[in-house]
């Protein structure tokens, strides 16, 4: 493989997965498809059930709502999302393995689409990172994403004419 060149005083990356600037990495939804093609969206929804089926359920009360979210059950990264396997392979046998964040996962689950490029993101309505209820995920551009961060909730959310925020961007639980 080819190794891509680095900008001065960073290191040199050898995968295009692990490029250091977006526009050079595969798109966010490239595993999530790679695996519908090589072994079928039934494979990957079983994994997605397998995954999810230890999620604990959070409630959040705000100003008389109460928002159910579905956490991550595993280890989260830096950023507050759950990165998962949803290919079975052995990491000793050299057989590729793909990962992707479960809200991600679980959005497909339940909507049979993924994201195409960096511009567009997987918002969590509610606000929380690590939730993976459907119903809380929306595909949206990045910049809707950013702007739900400082959103003021329910009543005067203007994140989304279709897909309005369930809580404010500064609730946690």
């Amino acid at each position: 493989m080819e190794t891509l060149p680095a900008p001065d005083g960073l290191p040199l990356y050898s995968s295009v997965t692990k490029a250091p600037y977006k526009s050079k990495r595969r798109s966010p939804g490239s595993a999530i498809r790679s695996v519908v093609e090589t072994r079928g969206p039934s494979y990957l929804r079983r994994r997605f059930v397998e995954l999810a089926s230890t999620a604990t359920r959070a409630i959040t009360e705000h100003e008389g709502t109460v928002i159910v979210c579905l956490l991550s059950p595993g280890k989260l990264n830096k950023d507050g999302y759950q990165q998962v396997n949803i290919k079975s392979a052995v990491k000793s046998s050299g057989a590729k393995q793909e990962t992707a964040y479960l809200h991600h996962l679980a959005y497909w689950n339940a909507t049979l689409d993924t994201i195409e490029s960096w511009a567009d993101s997987i918002s969590h309505l509610c606000h929380h990172a690590d939730c993976i209820n459907p119903d809380h995920l929306v595909k949206e551009e990045l910049w809707r994403n950013i702007k739900r961060q400082t959103c003021s909730g329910p009543a005067d959310c203007t994140c989304n004419d279709y897909a309005p925020c369930l809580l404010p961007g500064n609730v946690s639980m």
